[in-house]
Protein backbone atom coordinates (compact mmCIF):
# COMPACT_ATOMS: atom_id res chain seq x y z
CA UNK A 1 0.00 0.00 0.00
CA UNK A 2 2.22 2.30 0.97
CA UNK A 3 4.53 1.87 -2.53
CA UNK A 4 1.27 2.22 -4.06
CA UNK A 5 1.06 6.21 -2.11
CA UNK A 6 4.67 6.97 -2.37
CA UNK A 7 4.37 9.33 -6.22
CA UNK A 8 1.79 11.41 -3.90
CA UNK A 9 3.67 11.92 -0.79
CA UNK A 10 4.48 15.59 -0.15
CA UNK A 11 8.57 14.91 -0.70
CA UNK A 12 7.59 13.41 -4.26
CA UNK A 13 5.21 15.83 -5.48
CA UNK A 14 7.48 19.02 -4.24
CA UNK A 15 10.25 16.95 -6.55
CA UNK A 16 8.01 16.97 -9.29
CA UNK A 17 6.69 20.61 -8.61
CA UNK A 18 10.59 21.53 -8.89
CA UNK A 19 11.82 19.57 -12.35
CA UNK A 20 8.32 20.71 -13.97
CA UNK A 21 9.40 24.18 -12.95
CA UNK A 22 12.96 23.76 -14.55
CA UNK A 23 11.85 21.91 -17.71
CA UNK A 24 9.16 25.40 -18.25
CA UNK A 25 12.29 27.96 -17.39
CA UNK A 26 14.16 25.34 -20.10
CA UNK A 27 11.51 25.95 -23.36
CA UNK A 28 11.48 28.65 -22.90
CA UNK A 29 14.84 29.98 -23.12
CA UNK A 30 14.99 27.41 -25.98
CA UNK A 31 11.98 28.85 -27.91
CA UNK A 32 13.31 32.19 -27.48
CA UNK A 33 17.10 31.00 -28.74
CA UNK A 34 15.30 29.71 -31.29
CA UNK A 35 13.62 32.78 -32.46
CA UNK A 36 16.42 35.04 -31.93
CA UNK A 37 19.01 32.88 -33.94
CA UNK A 38 16.55 32.22 -36.46
CA UNK A 39 16.79 34.49 -39.55
CA UNK A 40 13.79 34.52 -41.32
CA UNK A 41 12.12 35.13 -37.80
CA UNK A 42 9.00 33.85 -39.13
CA UNK A 43 5.31 34.67 -37.01
CA UNK A 44 6.20 37.26 -34.10
CA UNK A 45 2.86 37.26 -32.90
CA UNK A 46 2.64 33.75 -32.86
CA UNK A 47 6.12 33.15 -31.19
CA UNK A 48 4.79 35.97 -28.87
CA UNK A 49 1.89 33.48 -28.05
CA UNK A 50 3.47 30.39 -27.27
CA UNK A 51 6.26 32.69 -25.09
CA UNK A 52 3.75 34.07 -23.23
CA UNK A 53 2.30 30.83 -22.74
CA UNK A 54 5.04 28.99 -21.40
CA UNK A 55 6.19 32.05 -19.52
CA UNK A 56 2.98 31.81 -17.78
CA UNK A 57 3.23 28.49 -16.79
CA UNK A 58 6.84 28.86 -15.19
CA UNK A 59 6.10 31.64 -13.46
CA UNK A 60 2.45 29.73 -11.92
CA UNK A 61 4.94 26.66 -10.93
CA UNK A 62 7.68 29.11 -9.29
CA UNK A 63 4.87 30.77 -7.13
CA UNK A 64 3.74 27.25 -6.13
CA UNK A 65 7.24 26.30 -5.28
CA UNK A 66 8.01 29.33 -3.19
CA UNK A 67 4.61 29.13 -0.99
CA UNK A 68 5.52 25.56 -0.65
CA UNK A 69 9.03 26.34 1.06
CA UNK A 70 7.32 28.80 3.12
CA UNK A 71 4.24 26.66 4.07
CA UNK A 72 1.92 28.04 2.56
CA UNK A 73 0.41 25.46 0.39
CA UNK A 74 -3.02 23.65 1.87
CA UNK A 75 -2.12 20.20 3.20
CA UNK A 76 1.64 20.49 4.17
CA UNK A 77 1.41 20.73 8.31
CA UNK A 78 3.96 22.47 9.86
CA UNK A 79 5.67 20.04 12.73
CA UNK A 80 5.71 21.53 16.08
CA UNK A 81 8.32 19.13 17.30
Amino acid sequence: MYSALQPYAASSLKARLAAATSEAEQVSEALAGSFLDTNARGDVGQFVREYRQVRRIFHLRKERMERWKEERVGGVARSNG
